[in-house]
């Protein structure tokens, strides 16, 4: 390991909902033209929970160094997005 003291190395427990996606197929009458209809919402970076150590995420990177890793100095946080697909199948 390179010259980083003790002070600065923490035992850091976390977790990360990354993404999460929830689908529904649709129940289609026969006397219609689609034969499928599938709707889905997607959400990605829904949330960090970190224990002990403010401002440490393990993925972000403020230079190419292993010094710097994980270090969230000035950074922009992870987007949050959600979004919705629909599928229409005729």
């Amino acid at each position: 390991m390179s010259n980083i003291s003790e002070n600065y190395i923490y035992d850091q427990d976390n977790v990360r909902l990354r993404e999460l996606s929830l689908g529904y197929n649709i129940p289609i009458p026969s006397n219609i033209s689609i034969k499928r209809a599938y709707i889905q919402l997607v959400g990605r970076n829904l949330f960090f929970l970190s224990k002990k150590a403010e401002d440490i995420d393990p993925e972000m990177m403020l230079g190419t160094s292993l010094g710097i890793q994980g270090i969230n100095h000035n950074m922009l946080p992870a987007l949050r997005s959600v979004g919705m697909n629909i599928t229409l199948n005729f």
